[in-house]
């Protein structure tokens, strides 16, 4: 048996601008566009994405995204940009020195991108993600490779 809710004014507001920011724990009313359409968004508000960069020079293993105190970080997208004339694998941890979370391969004097429709779960609250190449030291010394990450905070 189903049964019909009643929307009346007041469940939900129509917007064609951005809401002004609420403190933490202040309660928030849906938002909903003008052709009421629930808005969304994935994965998290824009103050609880973290962003990241680093540049492989060496063999050792490099912080791309720092870790955040009390918190996940979910990996979104990882993307490489590859300076050499080889083609490269990368090692993604979650953790210094932790296991492969995952690989990512970045073909010669080119760039590879991983979107991840679902976040990545990081493996332990407050740990960064980090980036190893896999090669030997001599490749990259003078041809790096440029490692950037966007994950998501969660508690």
């Amino acid at each position: 048996m189903s049964t019909k809710v009643k929307i009346t004014e007041g469940d939900g507001i129509v917007r064609r601008t951005n809401p002004t920011a609420k403190l933490d724990g202040q309660p928030a009313v849906p938002s909903f566009d003008d052709l009421g359409r629930q808005l969304t968004r994935p994965f998290q508000v824009r103050d609880l994405i973290s962003t990241g960069s680093a540049v492989l020079t060496r063999i050792s293993e490099t912080t791309v995204l720092a870790a955040v105190a009390a918190t996940f970080l979910d990996l979104i997208v990882v993307t490489g940009a590859n300076a050499t004339g080889v083609a490269v694998q990368i090692d993604i941890r979650s953790g210094t020195a932790n296991g492969i979370a995952d690989s990512l391969v970045i073909p010669a004097n080119s760039s590879a991108t991983k979107s991840f429709t679902i976040p990545y779960p990081a493996t332990e609250m407050a740990q960064p993600w980090t980036a190893q190449w896999s090669g030997s030291t001599g490749e990259i010394s003078d041809s790096p490779i440029t490692i950037t990450a966007i994950a998501s905070r969660e508690v």
